[in-house]
């Protein structure tokens, strides 16, 4: 027999075999010999005994057709497959034969087993649930969620519970409320409404019921809301009965009122026991501290070893005695121990804190608090109490407090306003230069706002988002912000607690118009500058393009007129670039001076000389000899000839005449330089020194770049002297300065440290 007998279930998935009269297999098909592990050769014939059990094949035997029949093939290899077989039997070639379909149900006898393993597991665990909730200490039952709360399922020990006279014997399906009316519209049932709300459970502690005709129980419980799909569907109801507790302490309360009301009458031993649990209660409550207890009027004092352990000693060290207590306390402290300890005698309460020293030497703080017992007559009997180490919280508050002191010294010195701004944007503290600022008490900012202090909304309201974001952030933050025609620079700084929040804001705040004041006049100085080195570098070389263009066609004297005037630009451009130079080196703190001894009036008619030269509108008038030898730098002090009287040639165009005047008063050499030009206002007097300084009326006028008058006085400074001016504005000015005649120059130092 071949695959071409039977081409279909030669193909097909299921298990074909054909079994003759002997039951032999005679035709398997493709599937059958693959699952089973034979080659088609070693399949047929077969005896069907081979792959099917005993059982199995005495079924197969018997019948001629079979509807189903579950059955275990074995495969070459050993294997067990389990198979549903369907077999009928038809005529084939002049013999019955029989026909078994078998198909595959090897993975779903596995699942089938493995569902009912788990079912047995989950069997035995559900008993075992069903066996803790029975004899679970606490009675527990499953309430039904909408009132009066039908009982769907409990426990053996919340029947016995319930257990009155009145109670039906099956709780199951009984509301909850009819079996206990006394519990509706009581406290009770508000711990269901409020488990319901808050979707999680309600614990409650010695709920009083009194329905009951034996008398009242107390209950400690818990009401758990059991939520699905956003909804309560029951809820679980747990209760313990704590009545033999709750009349115990009330029996325990009544008994230590009847003690201490009969404590004269009871026997020592008696008072005794009492005393002893006290201790015990005290000692439990200090579990975590050192215990005392002295016997007033005698020297015995006991302490626990922890105690000991606080004071440094080993176990069994101390002496037990009060004198050796008051040993071991600082010298300082002593004292101040005692006093406690005797008003504690009187007031009843004992509360210090005090130093102790350690055997190795080591100081510690300690808090002592404690309690004075008496007996009938009133007479203080024991004193007893806790010591705690209190070290690590004092050094904290040390540290806190020198923090606080440095930075209140530093706040209370400093010229910048330092404030300090609480969560709700309050002030909380001002320094001193906040109060002479605004000419107002600290009492005037403290607790307000800065809309409630005058300043405008629009600036109060930036300051507060300021504040809003430092809070937020907790980064520092800097804003500038103008005031009254001012402006300022503010520094917001977060100030943290122990949990990293923060606590408050400190506001340093400095008033920095006069650095925008001089920023401006940089940027002027700057644009000056470039404008007055342009123009002498202009006129050199149009001068020299013309020499160069027209050398040859120019007379000897024209050559020499245009190398003179070149030469007047070219000295020009030297000075400016000089006083450039001499800037930078004061601002560094590196201007070099050369001392030297040489002739004061030479140096003065020198200088004169020197401006005359190329001044011929004005006669430079000299009045006054010193007659002495000076030291000090001859090449410094000729620039502030120069500056001086260039400038009191420069600024007097329509006059003709500039007076110097010298003279020696007091070993000191005094100059005065005057001329009768446009002057200086009042308003700009006190800035006639500073760098980059020109006043409005020169800066339209005149060239310069407003350096010279404060090189000259830092050279005047560095010679020990003085330089001072008067001016009337329209009529002249007069600068004056004078020198030590016989005094060394100071050290170069930086005029801005």
């Amino acid at each position: 027999m071949s695959s071409l007998d039977f081409p279909l279930a030669y193909r097909s998935r299921d298990l074909i075999c054909i079994l003759n009269t002997e039951n032999e297999i005679i035709f398997t098909n493709r599937a059958f010999t693959s699952k089973l592990k034979y080659s088609p050769s070693s399949a047929t014939p077969l005896l069907l005994s081979k792959i099917v059990l005993p059982q199995s094949l005495v079924t197969i035997s018997q019948k001629k057709k079979l509807a189903s029949l579950e059955a275990k093939y074995i495969s070459q290899a050993k294997d067990e497959i389990w198979v549903d077989i369907n077999m009928f039997s038809m005529p084939w070639k002049g013999q019955n034969v029989k026909v078994l379909i078998a198909r595959d149900i090897t993975a779903k006898k596995k699942y089938t087993q493995e569902i009912e393993t788990h079912k047995q597991y989950l069997k035995l665990a559900n008993q075992q649930l069903q066996d803790m909730f029975d004899h679970a200490p606490a009675g527990i039952a499953l309430l039904d969620s909408q009132r009066p709360y039908k009982i769907l399922s409990h426990n053996r020990v919340y029947q016995k519970m319930l257990d009155h006279p009145h109670t039906p014997l099956s709780l199951i399906d009984k509301n909850l409320f009819d079996i206990l009316p006394d519990l509706a519209n009581s406290r009770f049932e508000n711990y269901f409404t409020k488990a319901a709300t808050i979707r999680r459970g309600v614990t409650f502690y010695n709920f009083a019921f009194t329905g009951f005709d034996t008398g009242p129980v107390w209950w400690n419980g818990e009401i758990s809301p059991i939520v699905i799909n956003k909804k309560v569907i029951a809820f679980a109801l747990m209760l313990i009965d704590v009545s033999e507790e709750v009349l115990a302490q009330k029996r325990l309360r009544q008994e230590l009122i009847q003690r201490r009301h009969s404590e004269a009458r009871l026997s020592r031993k008696n008072r005794q026991l009492l005393d002893q649990k006290i201790k015990l209660n005290l000692t439990e409550q200090a579990s975590r501290v050192g215990v005392f207890d002295w016997t007033v009027g005698s020297a015995q004092t006991k302490w626990t070893r922890q105690l000991e352990k606080i004071y440094g000693l080993a176990p069994g060290q101390f002496k037990g005695t009060y004198e050796y207590w008051i040993s071991l306390i600082h010298p300082e402290d002593r004292a101040k121990a005692e006093n406690a300890i005797s008003h504690a005698l009187i007031t009843g309460l004992f509360e210090t804190e005090f130093r102790i020293i350690w055997p190795d030497g080591s100081i510690h703080w300690l808090y002592g608090r404690g309690k004075v017992f008496y007996n009938a007559t009133k007479q203080p009997t024991s004193l007893i109490g806790i010591n705690m180490d209190i070290t690590n919280r004092k050094v904290t508050e040390s540290r806190l407090a020198e923090s606080e002191q440095r930075f209140r010294l530093i706040a209370e010195t400093m010229v910048d306003l330092v404030t300090i701004h609480n969560p709700q944007k309050q002030y909380v503290y001002v320094s001193p230069s906040v109060v002479n600022h605004f000419h107002q008490p600290p009492q005037f900012f403290l607790s307000k706002t800065f809309y409630q202090v005058g300043f405008s909304v629009r600036l109060a309201t930036r300051l507060n988002q300021a504040l809003d974001r430092v809070f937020q952030t907790k980064k520092p933050l800097t804003i500038d912000f103008s005031y009254d025609n001012r402006y300022y620079q503010s520094i917001l700084a977060p100030e943290f607690g122990t949990r990293r929040q923060v606590n408050s804001i400190i506001m340093v705040t400095r008033d920095i118009s006069n650095l925008r004041e001089l920023e401006k006049r940089k940027d002027e100085f700057l644009s000056i500058a470039s404008h007055e080195l342009k123009t002498p570098l202009a006129s050199i070389k149009a001068y020299s393009q013309i020499l160069k263009q027209s050398y040859s066609t120019f007379s000897s004297d024209q050559i020499n007129s245009i190398l003179v005037k070149q030469n007047i630009h070219i000295d020009r451009l030297n000075r400016l670039i000089s006083d450039l130079l001499d800037l930078s080196r004061i601002q560094s703190g590196r201007f070099q001076f050369t001392e030297s001894v040489f002739d004061f009036d030479d140096l003065v008619k020198e200088s004169i000389e020197s401006i005359q030269s190329f001044s011929s509108s004005h006669a430079i008038i000299l009045s006054g000899t010193t007659g002495i030898k000076m030291k000090g730098d001859r090449h410094r002090l000729e620039q502030v000839f120069v500056n001086l009287l260039t400038n009191a040639v420069k600024y007097s165009p329509q006059a003709a005449r500039v007076l110097v005047n010298v003279s020696v008063t007091n070993s000191q050499v005094n100059v005065s330089i005057k001329d009768f030009g446009i002057g200086i206002g009042a308003s700009d007097k006190q800035h006639v020194f500073e760098r980059f300084y020109r006043t409005s009326q020169v800066e339209k006028q005149y060239s310069g770049l407003g350096i010279g008058l404060f090189i000259s006085r830092q050279i005047i400074l560095r010679h020990r002297g003085k330089i001072s001016f008067t001016s009337t504005l329209g009529k002249g000015s007069t600068f004056t300065f004078s020198l030590p005649v016989n005094s060394s120059l100071q050290h170069d130092k930086n005029p801005y440290l």
